[in-house]
């Protein structure tokens, strides 16, 4: 089988059954301690206080200049505070963290993402063949639930904003996740490899770990304000994103973008001869054609807007798109 049919059978294995995908880094955080709470909130984004049982907050880390340095999913087990972290992102995020406790702070700091994997699961039969799988009780978006798999615990985080392309995550210890994955593949699900994944994120127009979730960026311009909350007490940043907010300050936006020519990372969006912003991302989606994510200055970010694509083979039109459901 050639590489392009593979790609399209695990696209369409992922669009019409159910598919899972191992990544590289399970990035997991402990914060323990009394203050574990407060300790979050003076760090990040989102207001972490209203975290309830089972409950996910997904918050921003971001550095004094609003910049992001970290997307976190936090939730309560067993008495302390996990953060799940952006791939790659587990151990510079914990050493962060660990910097920043105050010698009055009743919070310990520690790295566990060394001894867990993950796995995403998504597609449309996703919830269906997890269950087959053994997985009965599955969390609802923006909660989680824990599991057992060869007696050790299992955290199932639930459908999130953040990455609607990945229905569940799947964080268990190193040494059962090549079981677990044996038992997803007897239930009917498939593996596919990181450039089917890439189509699937850049069709659901979501930012990535190292393409669009970078210090180039503040969460407003990545289209993460569901993720701040505009009520909470102080946090690291939090004077740049009122600015933004409060006197409209967001000066771009991530988009996605079509074309009839390849795209790729780094090439130049431009409007009438001006350079107006630059390709984050790029895949060859069997259903869209040519795509990308890119930011982009406003106004140009609205759906329909025809822009045009420097590159090192000219210049070609595109165009600002919204994909279809």
């Amino acid at each position: 089988m050639s590489h392009t049919s593979n790609i399209s059978l695990e696209y369409q294995q992922a669009v019409d059954q159910a598919v899972y995908f191992r990544l590289p880094s399970a990035g997991l955080i402990q914060i323990k301690g009394d203050g574990r709470i407060d300790f979050i909130q003076r760090q990040t984004t989102n207001d972490v206080s209203k975290l309830s049982p089972n409950a996910v907050i997904t918050t921003v880390l971001t550095s004094a200049a609003g910049r992001i340095l970290d997307v976190l999913q936090v939730f309560e087990s067993n008495g302390t505070l996990l953060a799940h972290t952006l791939p790659t992102r587990g151990e510079s995020t914990s050493k962060f963290l660990s910097g920043k406790i105050f010698f009055m702070d009743k919070v310990e700091v520690a790295d566990l993402g060394p001894g867990f994997a993950q796995i995403e699961i998504g597609g449309r039969r996703a919830e269906e063949m997890l269950g087959q799988a053994g997985f009965g009780m599955l969390p609802k978006e923006d909660q989680f639930t824990p599991a057992s798999v060869d007696s050790s615990e299992v955290f199932i985080l639930g459908p999130s904003r953040l990455s609607t392309h990945t229905r569940f995550r799947l964080l268990c210890p190193v040494e059962t996740a090549e079981r677990l994955a044996g038992t997803l593949e007897t239930a009917g699900l498939s593996e596919i490899n990181a450039q089917t994944r890439e189509i699937l994120r850049v069709e659901s127009g979501h930012p990535q770990v190292d393409s669009e979730l970078t210090e180039n960026y503040t969460p407003l311009e990545l289209n993460l304000d569901w993720a701040i909350s505009d009520s909470k007490g102080c946090y690291t940043g939090q004077e740049v994103i009122a600015r933004q907010t409060n006197y409209d300050k967001v000066t771009k936006k991530l988009v996605q973008l079509r074309a009839d020519h390849p795209l790729a990372p780094g090439s130049k969006v431009r409007l009438e001869e001006k350079t107006i912003g630059e390709i984050t991302s790029a895949a060859d989606s069997p259903k869209y054609g040519q795509i990308a994510l890119g930011v982009i200055r406003r106004p140009y970010h609205q759906p329909g807007t025809k822009v045009s694509i420097l590159d090192g083979d000219g210049e070609y039109p595109a165009e600002v798109f919204l994909p279809s459901s």
